[in-house]
């Protein structure tokens, strides 16, 4: 069975995941900095779906189902509040 292909919510949760890391040499600064905000916008703008609809309207919206939402707003998920306040 061939896998979906990734949307903007799947690549959100693949960006925290490997901005959570160190910077590999061959990206520069500027653009590490660049997808870091990118990521903090993403967050922010399904942080605010979340609010405004709900889980369930928002799952669908991000092509994912509820409970992969739920996890991604588990402590350390990429929709969870960081201990430096960025979620949003």
């Amino acid at each position: 069975m061939s896998r979906p292909t990734p949307g903007l919510a799947s690549v959100g949760e693949a960006l925290h995941r490997v901005l959570s890391g160190d910077r590999p040499e061959w990206v520069s600064a500027d653009t590490w900095h660049a997808l870091r905000v990118s990521l903090r916008r993403l967050r922010r703008d399904a942080v605010r779906s979340l609010e405004r609809v709900g889980p369930a309207a928002t799952s669908a919206a991000l092509d994912v189902g509820r409970s992969t939402v739920a996890r991604w707003r588990e402590p350390g998920g990429w929709l969870a509040q960081s201990r430096d306040g960025d979620e949003a």
